[in-house]
């Protein structure tokens, strides 16, 4: 086997085992009437870093320092063209007019103030998400992936893996994922729709992981919200996708992927 298949099968393997045998798998089984102490905290943050971490130690061992030069210079450079973060804005935009499109439909109307209200989320979800995944998902996955698979092919999977990576997170009584009570298929989909705006902008930003966080930090901002006010009504998770859907539709015509031949 080649050693880069190794080291993809190798990163997916460990982020999968210590997520679900070691960081959250187990907190999903403590008691909700348990006091959740001061080490229950660092172990369920430790298990957000668990793709990153696991990302730059397969970077270490493979590239070695130059490796980590590498990935610290794909940090530092946010440089994007107007055209670009005219299209990523757009797609956000698409995102939330959907969402209160979709409430309009319904018998609620969705309240933009949640974005204001909910403000004080902004700060954790750059250091639990943005800093703590895409080291892995972008900084070792994608590359590795897509020398072997097309980017297409490549922003699905990431997208499943990475869903099925916050699978325990659906059963942890406090999170977000169980307070909203969150369908797990619905979810999943959804990253790997989401996937497709990361491949974007993996490819018309020189490969940066800092642009790659910035994508991650707001996007995932405006789906918590998004998420937070949704209608209640039969469906509305796969209702919701709709947006999600279009946007990927649109990017099919955006290279990276009108000029996959492998896809």
């Amino acid at each position: 086997m080649d050693k880069e298949k190794k080291l993809i099968i190798l990163f997916i393997g460990w982020v999968l085992a210590l997520s679900f045998l070691v960081f959250w798998g187990p907190l999903a089984m403590v008691p909700f009437a348990m006091p959740r102490s001061f080490w229950y905290t660092v172990w369920f943050v430790l298990g957000w870093f668990v793709p990153s971490m696991v990302g730059l130690v397969l970077i270490r061992r493979s590239d070695g320092k130059q490796g980590i030069k590498e990935v610290l210079k794909r940090t530092f450079d946010v440089r994007v063209g107007w055209d670009v973060l005219l299209t990523l804005l757009m797609m956000l935009g698409i995102l939330v007019l959907g969402q209160v499109l979709l409430s309009r439909f319904s018998t609620t109307c969705f309240d933009l103030n949640l974005f204001r209200r909910q403000s004080a989320r902004l700060l954790p979800l750059f250091i639990l998400g943005p800093l703590s995944e895409e080291f892995g998902w972008r900084g070792f996955l994608q590359p590795q992936m897509e020398r072997f698979f097309s980017p297409l092919l490549t922003s699905a999977m990431i997208g499943l893996i990475w869903g099925i990576w916050q699978y325990p997170l659906f059963l942890i009584l406090g999170t977000v994922q169980r307070g909203l009570q969150m369908s797990f298929i619905p979810s999943v989909v959804q990253l790997m729709l989401l996937s497709m705006v990361f491949t974007y902008a993996y490819h018309h930003t020189h490969k940066s992981i800092g642009v790659s966080i910035l994508i991650h930090w707001i996007y995932g901002y405006a789906l918590l919200v998004l998420s937070m006010g949704r209608p209640n009504i039969p469906w509305i998770e796969w209702i919701s996708l709709i947006p999600m859907l279009l946007i990927a539709v649109l990017l099919l015509a955006e290279t990276p992927f009108k000029k996959d031949k492998r896809a």
